[in-house]
């Protein structure tokens, strides 16, 4: 059985979502369900993929440590 979700999201990046299910033939509902199946199968819910996916390369300076910012960033939305 499917049910509502109300999300809140900037609006410049509910015109890109759009966008790009437009592209890909879905609807955001559809991207936002696979996104949440996709975490909810993994181990431990995100992975550092999961988490680099919204950087660019060119955002990233080249002496940073991707596996430390990772966790730190873990570590601050946790409490650990």
């Amino acid at each position: 059985m499917k049910t509502r979700l109300n999300l809140t999201i900037e609006e410049n990046l509910l015109h890109k979502i759009k966008s790009y299910a437009a592209k890909h033939k879905k609807s955001v509902s559809e991207l936002v369900e696979e996104y949440f199946e996709k975490l909810s199968n993994s181990s431990t819910g995100e992975n550092i993929v999961d988490f680099m996916q919204g950087f660019k390369k060119s955002d990233i300076p080249e002496d940073w440590d991707l596996t430390e910012k990772y966790y730190e960033e873990k570590g601050k939305k946790y409490g650990f």
